[in-house]
């Protein structure tokens, strides 16, 4: 899959970090769906019950099959990351870049990306198995979709702050991202399509449709989207560019896929 060591280097380098999310999905999956079926206090536990099949061959939770498409993207990205070259990269940019203030302090909305997206697929994981199929299955497709077009048409950005005009929290915060993400493959934004998926998905939940739900997700998906333009980690054009193209992986996922849901 490589064309030289350092392709390798950079792969794992980019994977590893990224264990550490993956191993507290799966962990929180064992205990949610486990939870039914913890022993009593003092009670023998049997390791050869069959009441204790594994996670996810148990019939009931075959939906868990859903969450292996997160890990799969993941190690698909890492892999883009590290085989296509910065020089193979053309830019990204539009006017609308330059007006645009760098504000370290969205580094806080823009680092909470995941645990948002990892939040909602634990809830419908525990409270709605068909929204959670349906959640993973557009994160899947929207998401293999972007890395293709990354292959397609490698891009990066060239908008990082090369010396902060502070010096705070929030700067070494947004340093430490710089640190260990790349600049490239950033259109369309990543983000920007988790965080409208994390909208549709909560909208197409019954549970989580109470009004004050609803604005604090679409609120909260909102900062982090344009939390990547304040924090230089994405041109105006990636998050243009990202709000139609989530638009169109909507009814494919919602009223195509699952078109009997």
């Amino acid at each position: 899959f490589f064309r030289t060591r350092q392709q390798r280097r950079n792969f794992n380098s980019y994977l590893i970090p990224s264990n550490l999310p993956l191993a507290f999905l799966a962990q929180s999956a064992y205990i949610l769906t486990h939870a039914d079926r913890t022993p009593q206090e003092g009670a023998h536990y049997d390791r050869s019950d069959c009441k204790h099949k594994a996670v996810l061959t148990a019939k009931r939770n075959r939906y868990l099959w859903f969450t292996l498409i997160l890990p799969a993207y993941l190690i698909a990205f890492a892999w883009v990351e590290a085989w296509i070259p910065v020089d193979a990269c053309k830019p990204t940019y539009i006017p609308l870049d330059d007006q645009i203030p760098f504000l370290e302090g969205f580094i806080v909305p823009y680092m909470l990306w995941f645990p948002m997206i990892l939040a909602l697929g634990l809830y419908l994981m525990r409270y709605d198995h068909e929204g959670f199929k349906r959640y993973m299955t557009y994160l899947g497709v929207a998401f293999f979709t972007v890395i293709a077009l990354y292959l397609l048409f490698p891009n990066r950005q060239d908008l990082r702050v090369t010396h902060f005009p502070r010096d705070n929290v929030f700067t070494q915060l947004v340093a430490l991202v710089y640190s260990q993400d790349t600049n490239t493959n950033v259109c369309p934004s990543i983000h920007v399509v988790g965080s409208m998926a994390v909208c549709f998905a909560a909208w197409n939940c019954r549970r989580l449709r109470k009004p004050w739900i609803q604005a604090c997700i679409w609120i909260a998906s909102a900062l982090v989207a344009v939390s990547t333009v304040f924090v230089k980690q994405h041109s105006a054009l990636d998050l243009i560019l990202a709000v139609p193209f989530s638009l169109a992986v909507y009814p494919v996922v919602y009223r195509l896929i699952f078109r009997k849901m």
